[in-house]
């Protein structure tokens, strides 16, 4: 009894403060936010790229080299330039020394076999090179990817947290209208965005009954069906302004 009594206790302690303890996450963002502002600044990208995503030469150089001397010249040759030793786990001895720089791979082979004093082989080395357009179109792709896996984490809270039927249905429409505009190529995501697009818009129609949430339903369908037709990567504004309003309907249930 006593154990059921401080239950009740807890759970009305919650609904009292949740409220309260949702500015922890706010804050949270809002720092997030003013970092990567701060760090966009200063960089102009969000994030530090290696050549993969930015393009250039990836050199490895297999075996032990003296690699505190090559450090040292490459540096003075190049401003952009990024240095990885892998070891053996269980002996530490250097097996590989891996060279990243946005140079085109002549230019770096050359400097590497002046400083080492031999021929790099692919014996003795391996050489990639990762062109510019390549890259960036890479990560375009990349920052789609992560965006609509929070847009996809954001209709998983909606079906669980969320009480309104109409949030969900709503909430699932635009979600798949936001993964069609990011894999607009993709016929079977089309097929996917419209099916369940079309059956949460006409299970929403069924079940509204305030006129206000009549017309927050004939948004959410109008956005679904120009994503489908005209899939424009700027629909997504809207998508996330009715996200954000589920997310706030959600929390004041």
């Amino acid at each position: 009894m006593e154990q059921h009594t401080e239950e009740i206790h807890k759970k009305s302690w919650y609904d009292k403060s949740y409220k309260i303890l949702a500015i922890i996450p706010i804050i949270l963002v809002v720092l997030s936010l003013i970092y990567l502002f701060n760090f966009y600044s200063k960089n102009n990208d969000l994030m530090y790229k290696d050549v993969s995503l930015s393009g250039g030469t990836t050199i490895t150089l297999k075996g032990d080299i003296d690699s505190n001397k090559l450090e040292t010249e490459l540096k003075l040759k190049f401003i952009d330039i990024n240095f990885r030793k892998l070891t053996d786990i269980r002996t530490g001895k250097p097996i590989a020394f891996i060279i990243e720089s946005s140079s085109s791979s002549e230019e770096l082979k050359g400097e590497i076999e002046k400083s080492l004093g031999y021929k790099l082989n692919d014996e003795n080395s391996s050489t990639e090179f990762t062109g510019p357009i390549l890259s960036q179109s890479f990560y375009r792709e990349l920052l789609k990817v992560v965006f609509i896996s929070f847009v996809l984490m954001a209709l998983v809270i909606f079906i669980i947290f969320g009480e309104s039927k109409l949030i969900k249905a709503v909430s699932a429409a635009i979600s798949f209208s936001a993964v069609k505009l990011t894999f607009p190529a993709k016929p079977s995501v089309t097929v996917i965005a419209f099916i369940v697009g079309v059956v949460a818009i006409v299970y929403c129609l069924t079940k509204v009954k305030i006129k206000k949430d009549y017309y927050y339903v004939i948004i959410a369908a109008l956005i679904l069906l120009i994503s489908l037709v005209f899939p424009k990567y700027y629909l997504m504004f809207p998508i996330v302004l009715i996200l954000f309003r589920n997310l706030l309907t959600v929390s004041a249930e």
